[in-house]
């Protein structure tokens, strides 16, 4: 028998499994779909099995059971067949047909003729040790995917394609240009099914990704979250802001700090104003075909006014490379370069 554990339940599960030794046995990790209020969501699954080969060599299957405490009764079925259809009232034990009162029965299939068993019957009828597997099934069955459980765990365990979120990301920061914070990462969760297996670049976005600066703990997060191809419910605001970054995040160029420059075909972008003491300096924002670029400058300078003029065509700089940031260049000392 194969047992789907949520990954949310399997702490608990293994906790449990444990008592039940050589019969519970770990297969796999992996991502599957499960229906969800008429749509599909992705949940990590542990799976194990639980080595029922004594009940299957009797050529039956177990339904599950059913049991009256203080007479109300409760089915547990874990196959198709509807336990809840049966009286606990009408069973009687298909093994020793004594009438007793019983708290429980435990159900089969066998030639197609469903039988109730109890509890200290089992393991005779069947000829084997086959209580202690029972037990088992009943303990850690509790612990596998059901509605119920997907409902109380769906926003944090739930996982969704990284595709999704990029194209989401996409449509909330109108094509990575502006990230509001508090608002895009909402926009981004209310979107997400409307991007299913959305195309975008992988081996740039790959490529990108390589290149993050891993600087602090958040680009850490972030670089370790969008390095799979699902991300977990939990951590669908993070993917968005990463994904934000990395694709409004310029190719960093092979420049060196120190390294002078003279650029041709530049344009100013925006600039604005600063003023430090000394009178207004203004920070200008520019950009060549590639690359993007950021300066400071006074009035004073004849850069400073040409940027305050606003020209309208492109035109050359020299300068020096003082740092390479994720998103610019910062140059110093910058100049308009009299030669076309």
């Amino acid at each position: 028998m194969i047992l789907n554990i949520p990954e949310v339940n399997e702490t608990k599960f293994r906790s449990k499994a444990k008592h039940f030794g050589t019969l519970v046995k770990y297969l796999d990790t992996t991502i599957q779909e499960y229906p969800y209020r008429n749509k599909k969501i992705l949940l990590r699954i542990c799976r194990y099995e639980l080595d029922d080969s004594t009940i299957s060599e009797k050529n039956v299957e177990y339904l599950g059971y059913v049991e009256s405490l203080e007479g109300v009764q409760t089915s547990h079925s874990y196959t198709a067949f509807d336990l809840s259809k049966i009286k606990f009232s009408t069973l009687t034990c298909d093994h020793c047909h004594v009438a007793r009162k019983r708290n429980k029965y435990f159900m089969f299939m066998e030639k197609g003729n469903v039988i109730s068993i109890g509890s200290s019957c089992v393991d005779k009828y069947f000829e084997g040790q086959i209580l202690h597997i029972l037990k088992a099934c009943t303990v850690l069955k509790q612990y596998t995917v059901s509605e119920e459980t997907v409902e109380s765990f769906i926003k944090k365990y739930s996982y969704v394609p990284l595709s999704n979120i990029v194209g989401a990301t996409r449509e909330a920061t109108n094509n990575f240009l502006q990230w509001e914070k508090g608002i895009s990462s909402k926009k981004v969760i209310d979107n997400l099914e409307d991007f299913d297996d959305f195309s975008y670049d992988k081996k740039g976005f790959s490529k990108k990704l390589d290149n993050l600066e891993i600087n602090n703990e958040f680009n850490n997060n972030i670089f370790n979250v969008l390095s799979s191809d699902f991300v977990a419910g939990k951590n669908i605001g993070i993917a968005a802001y990463g994904i934000y970054k990395i694709f409004s995040m310029a190719e960093k160029p092979n420049y060196t700090i120190g390294e002078k420059l003279e650029l041709e075909n530049v344009s100013i972008t925006s600039f604005y104003e600063e003023d430090f003491g000394y009178g207004p300096t203004y920070k200008v924002f520019l950009t060549d075909s590639v690359n993007n670029f950021i300066t400071n400058t006074s009035t004073g300078s004849k850069f400073g006014q040409l940027v305050t003029q606003g020209p309208k065509e492109a035109f050359s700089i020299k300068g020096t490379v003082k740092y390479l940031g994720d998103n610019a260049t910062v140059l110093t000392r910058v100049s308009k370069n009299k030669k076309k």
